[in-house]
């Protein structure tokens, strides 16, 4: 009779074993992706592909979520509905990338900004309302905090990434140049905090707007590799 009894017990804890390892294993699935999420900087430089080569612990990459017009409204409803990103021939659930992904990173803010800010490229100045970019900034912040805590309700184990920009202006002059880096300081420090606010990391690329990285307003080959380098650096921050 004890010898039944022990051989049941045995039994019973090797089911709970095999049911544990089970539970695990479907709440905790490997995350073997890097995906690349931004706008026009993404679409020019393709970055994405030369940050994946680079990163050792990931064998997938998908950049589905990059169109020049991307901005940070509009990427955040993405997430929130959990859109089918289409594109080509391709289509995706965006909630179905992020729960793969180990790695994500952001890059939108941009196109917020210029929804108000103009460049006038003949006479080289700038033209905006200061209190609607301070206005933009402030919802830029809240939708990079947003997107971290959607895109963290759907994958919590995944590292997010904000990437901030650089000045895109080589041939200004010094007074334009210092409104210029104003703008995109104010840019900056609005992906800084929300970053920071969300628990994300993020990525400062400020240093690139100088003209030893660029040719005509675009990154040169020296600039792009920085621009890898930095991400892929804060990839493997601890």
């Amino acid at each position: 009779m004890k010898k039944m009894f022990s051989f049941g017990l045995v039994i019973l804890v090797l089911i709970g074993i095999v049911y544990g390892f089970k539970k695990i294993n479907k709440s905790s699935p490997k995350l073997e992706m890097y995906m690349a999420m931004g706008d026009s900087l993404l679409v020019a430089t393709s970055y994405g592909e030369n940050v994946y080569k680079e990163l050792e612990d990931v064998n997938e990459f998908n950049d589905i979520v990059k169109r020049s017009n991307l901005d940070s409204n509009s990427l955040l409803r993405f997430i929130e509905v959990k859109a089918t990103i289409v594109k080509g021939n391709n289509s995706e659930k965006i909630s179905n990338l992020i729960g793969k992904s180990k790695y994500i990173t952001i890059q939108v803010g941009l196109n917020d900004l210029n929804s108000n800010v103009r460049f006038n490229k003949v006479e080289q100045k700038f033209y905006y309302d200061v209190e609607v970019v301070e206005r933009i900034c402030a919802n830029l912040q809240e939708n990079i905090y947003n997107i971290v805590n959607e895109i963290r309700e759907i994958n919590k184990d995944v590292k997010v990434l904000v990437i901030g920009y650089y000045l895109p202006f080589s041939s200004l002059d010094d007074n334009e140049k210092a409104i210029g880096l104003e703008l995109y300081g104010e840019l900056n420090s609005s992906l800084r905090l929300g970053a920071y606010d969300s628990g994300a990391v993020f990525v400062d690329i400020s240093d690139l707007s100088n003209e030893m990285y660029l040719v005509d307003g675009f990154l040169n080959e020296e600039g792009k590799k920085k621009l890898v380098s930095l991400i892929v650096a804060s990839c493997k921050q601890k």
